[in-house]
């Protein structure tokens, strides 16, 4: 690994790295279409990767409950106008519920039973209900990420995946074995055009992180 330090005004030194990366876990509302005990349907606004794993949260009466699922299919299902008048599009996704989650299976059947619409179809797998229309989720995966540049206080990273200005996210970073997690605050994304390929590069500033995972990025920078 090569590194060399990079030399800018800032509070903290800034160092360029090659071969670290992380993740970003991106959380978005989609609406819930049908389900079952083995599968769900969703719709949302963001396209979802299939054979990917997802973390689908929705509340039921007061508790919120999380599923771990995997993207079956995928696909644009049309285009609509949102509130400022923007043309947005709206993918629609089938995903398979993991079988280790056999805990959450009868509060599962209670959501189905008392949100369900009607019977759709019987599955292998299960009988599958449509959902009332307006029940939404949140759906959360982890988006990957290269780091440029890395500092005790920050890192402008590149991503596939543009980030709003002043939002923060969750994220973690790989170094060396270890994993250190921050609340990252976006400072800057910037559009790279690299042949025909779209790509972001982004500065995070790190509002939160404990003393211990400090600890672990100070000595990886100190040994730069």
């Amino acid at each position: 690994m090569e590194e060399k330090k990079y030399i800018e005004k800032r509070k903290y030194s800034r160092y360029a790295v090659e071969g670290v990366t992380g993740n970003l876990l991106f959380a978005t509302n989609v609406r819930i279409i049908n389900i079952s005990t083995s599968g769900v349907a969703i719709e949302s606004t963001r396209r979802v990767d299939i054979n990917r794993e997802y973390i689908l949260r929705f509340e039921y009466k007061g508790n919120k409950v999380s599923l771990k699922c995997a993207v079956m299919w995928s696909f644009l299902y049309g285009m609509e106008k949102n509130e400022k008048g923007e043309t947005i599009p709206i993918y629609r996704a089938g995903m398979q519920i993991s079988e280790e989650q056999n805990e959450k299976i009868n509060t599962l059947m209670k959501f189905i039973e008392e949100h369900r619409l009607e019977r759709l179809e019987r599955r292998l797998s299960g009988i599958r209900f449509k959902i009332v229309a307006d029940k939404i989720a949140e759906l959360s995966c982890p988006q990957n990420y290269r780091i440029k540049k890395l500092s005790i206080g920050g890192m402008l990273i590149e991503s596939d995946t543009g980030l709003e200005k002043e939002t923060r996210y969750p994220m973690e970073i790989h170094l060396d074995g270890e994993i250190i997690r921050v609340i990252g605050r976006v400072v800057h994304c910037t559009q790279v055009t690299l042949e025909h390929h779209i790509r972001y590069d982004i500065g995070i500033e790190f509002i939160e992180i404990t003393e211990k995972d400090r600890n672990i990025l100070n000595n990886f920078l100190k040994n730069l």
